[in-house]
């Protein structure tokens, strides 16, 4: 079941780290996994993707931190860069986080991001 509404608000040019918890029960362990930020949710053009690093990104992007259970939900964490979002302008952007395992696709996560202008370097 996709986890819809999950909005937040981050000042651009700051870290982030978005935290997923499963709607249901199971190991995640193994899941290809992959999170992008789009202007809009029509767009097909991702302007930030990150992905889990047995779906061909860094370990330090997207990472499983509670594998699941039959008793217990999967958790993984979205990691935001300061350098990800520093030249982005300020505006609501639509992000997602999917499951990319093959016949296995799904939405999990859908919210809108409001980037504020923030902190200048």
């Amino acid at each position: 079941m996709t986890k819809e509404n999950q909005d937040f608000t981050l000042y651009r040019g700051t870290d982030k780290i978005i935290r997923v918890s499963m709607t249901t029960n199971g190991d995640i362990s193994g899941w290809k996994l992959e999170a992008t930020i789009r202007k809009a949710a029509l767009s097909s053009t991702a302007i930030l993707t990150k992905k889990s690093a047995n779906n061909g990104g860094a370990s330090d992007q997207l990472e499983v931190t509670t594998a699941g259970t039959d008793t217990t939900p999967g958790v993984f964490l979205i990691k935001l860069l300061d350098t990800d979002t520093e030249a982005l302008e300020p505006r609501e952007y639509i992000w997602d986080a999917k499951r990319m395992d093959s016949g296995a696709e799904d939405v999990l996560s859908t919210g809108v991001i409001t980037l504020k202008a923030g902190p200048t370097r």
